[in-house]
């Protein structure tokens, strides 16, 4: 007769074991005739987490109806061979083994066998084995404990250690920057052009190792226009001894030429002040209409090169101006905005080789400069375009800054994720605040130094980033500004019979009485801003006019953003009811 008590146990004993147990990752496996049988009332058996985070897997050989076999030639039965060949982790492509990997591989070496396993895994993953096990790596001891990831942020030379993905474009405005001394880096809204320009071009450049000689330049900037781009220019502190920050993260100063000698004066002249040249005639010095903004050669002769920029014996300077858009977007003195292009083009015209302007800015603005004449040529000439990372730039920007701190990244989550973002324009802010949530939430578990797919899909990936920076973006909005966005995404939205999908909209065409160009380019400003939604410039669009066009940043906005569901279904009310009224 079967002894209970010596060959079984209770579910109720099991529950309460796990229950009071302090583990807080539980295995339970079973290689035994109708091992199922657990998993069929595990209901009453599961304990909860009663307030605790807890990871459990549990793997049943077979179905409760069924028996549990053996291998024809071995000495296990056909789970347990199973499991020692799937704990290897020297035939996984990441180096270690987890519980959900593990059950994949059961599920797919143990098809159209006999028995059928059985599995139940909750909670984080739980890695198993691992090659790197005992393995001292040897990591930096200043990046412990640092995230990789910049969130929304843009890369800036201290990040440059894990500035990766983008070595073709740096490698391609230093071969620009040693023959050309004006450089136009346009790109759209989250291509990456603050990051390339910092992270990537400055921090090679002041390393001297792909330019000789460039680490003993002069750099200025990067700063950005602002409000008033000359002022924002003067305090560069151009002039005296300029406060570099150093690769090792000490001060450097460094000699500048005088300030007089490279900004307008006071008076906004438009070239160096009198201290280095005779002013010329006012009519000389202002913008005609047509909006050339250099002086002609008649109006004044050159100042001295040792004045204005640095003679033959001297280094070069190069001066970056990054988001040159605000000169449209936030200065509001078109006669400063003026004298600020000319002050930028005199010192391209008369530095020649030893100076270099290094502008960043949004793609859809270059629209804008084609007011002004020589600045566009300038632009045209020298153009470099931040297109699309590809999928190996993607992999590389993901798993390099991880190996840096330790962090492994599931192959698995590094393939979803490039799938995600490889063909949305401006997703790249969006990918780094993705990984900044997962490694956050990594370090609170188990396993701080892994990145896997089930915590990516708990978090919801970017389906339920974007909602949830949406929602914040849009609280933020002022009261006025909240029906302009409301529209942009519902104009940005195209209502499907199945799915809504995204559409393109022309800036122009959202023109109307209640909603002027001014409010509306804020409000666009600020979505474009937060990287919720892009623009491009095109020669032509719906219209067959030039403008810029507005795209929504990704579709999974428009999947998940509950907000802009609502709207969608109010929207789509009152064109059913205004077509049942014939209106």
């Amino acid at each position: 007769m079967w002894d209970k008590s010596k060959w079984g146990v209770s579910l109720r004993w099991l529950r309460r074991l796990l229950q009071e147990s302090p583990v807080r990752q539980q295995i339970v496996w079973l290689d035994c005739c109708h091992s199922g049988e657990l998993l069929d009332i595990f209901d009453e058996a599961n304990p909860g987490q009663e307030g605790k985070a807890v990871e459990r897997s549990v793997i049943a050989a077979c179905r409760g109806f069924e028996v549990s076999r053996e291998q024809l030639q071995g000495e296990h039965g056909i789970l347990t061979a199973t499991l020692l060949q799937g704990l290897d982790p020297h035939r996984d492509v990441d180096g270690w083994v987890s519980n959900n990997k593990l059950a994949d591989f059961i599920n797919q070496q143990m098809f159209g066998e006999l028995q059928r396993p059985i599995f139940h895994n909750s909670g984080g993953a739980i890695i198993l084995t691992d090659k790197t096990h005992g393995v001292q790596l040897q990591l930096d001891p200043k990046l412990k404990g640092t995230c990789p990831y910049k969130s929304l942020n843009y890369f800036t030379q201290e990040d440059a250690v894990f500035f990766y993905g983008r070595r073709k474009l740096t490698d391609e405005l230093i071969n620009r920057i040693r023959t050309e001394n004006f450089i136009a880096v346009l790109g759209a809204s989250g291509s990456g052009k603050s990051s390339v320009l910092r992270a990537g071009l400055l921090d090679q450049l002041k390393r001297g190792q792909k330019l000789s000689g460039s680490d003993r330049w002069q750099y200025y900037g990067p700063f950005t226009p602002g409000e008033h781009p000359l002022e924002s220019l003067r305090e560069l502190g151009i002039g005296g001894r300029e406060r570099e920050m150093g690769r090792g993260g000490e001060v450097e100063l460094q000699n500048s030429p005088p300030a007089s000698c490279l900004l307008p004066s006071a008076s906004k002249n438009l070239l160096p002040s009198a201290s280095c040249l005779l002013p010329p005639p006012a009519s000389c010095l202002l913008p005609s209409a047509s909006k050339n903004l250099l002086p002609s050669a008649s109006c004044l002769l050159p100042p001295p090169a040792s004045c204005l920029l640095p003679s033959a014996s001297e280094q070069r300077v190069v001066l970056v101006v990054d988001q040159f858009e605000e000169c449209f977007t936030m200065c509001q003195d078109e006669q400063e905005r003026d004298e600020f292009f000319a002050c930028l083009l005199a010192m391209v015209a008369q530095g020649h080789d030893k100076f270099c302007l290094v502008l960043g800015m949004r793609a859809d603005f270059l629209g804008k400069c084609a007011e002004y004449a020589q600045l566009a040529e300038k632009i045209d000439q020298h153009l470099v375009t931040v297109k699309p990372m590809t999928s190996e730039e993607i992999e590389e920007a993901i798993t390099k800054p991880g190996e840096l701190v330790g962090l492994q990244v599931e192959q698995a989550l590094v393939t979803k994720m490039i799938g995600d973002v490889v063909d949305s324009p401006g997703s790249l802010p969006l990918l780094q605040y993705t990984l900044t949530e997962l490694w956050t939430e990594a370090q609170t578990s188990p396993n701080p130094n892994r990145l896997t797919l089930e915590s990516y899909n708990r978090l919801g990936g970017i389906e339920k980033t974007l909602p949830k920076r949406a929602n914040q973006v849009y609280k933020s909005l002022k009261e006025e500004e909240k029906p302009v966005a409301k529209r942009i995404f519902l104009e940005l939205t195209q209502l499907g019979e199945t799915s809504d999908t995204r559409r393109r909209v022309c800036k122009e065409d959202l023109i109307n009485s209640s909603h002027s160009l001014e409010l509306l380019e804020r409000t666009i400003e600020q979505l474009v801003r937060a990287k919720l939604i892009v623009t491009t410039n095109e020669s032509k669009s719906g219209n067959g006019k030039a403008g810029v066009i507005l795209d929504i940043v990704h579709e999974a906005l428009i999947r998940h953003w509950q907000e802009l569901r609502q709207w969608e279904t109010i929207k789509l009310w009152r064109i059913e009811t205004n077509l049942g009224l014939g209106l």
